[in-house]
């Protein structure tokens, strides 16, 4: 996984992203993330699609 925004990273905007984690045994692991401007989508259990970058 990547580095955590931090500091003036996450007030730019940086942090804005949308992260899917899924349970994997007794773990939960990151299966998806969407940064502003790339889609997000989401099939099970329902359908679903959203850019981060519209969310406030």
């Amino acid at each position: 996984m990547g580095r955590e925004p931090t500091g003036p990273d996450l007030c730019r905007g940086a942090g804005h992203a949308l992260r899917l984690y899924r349970l994997d045994g007794a773990h939960y692991v990151e299966d998806q993330v969407a940064k502003p401007g790339e889609e997000f989508r989401l099939a099970e259990p329902i359908r679903w699609r959203v850019d981060p970058a519209t969310l406030r």
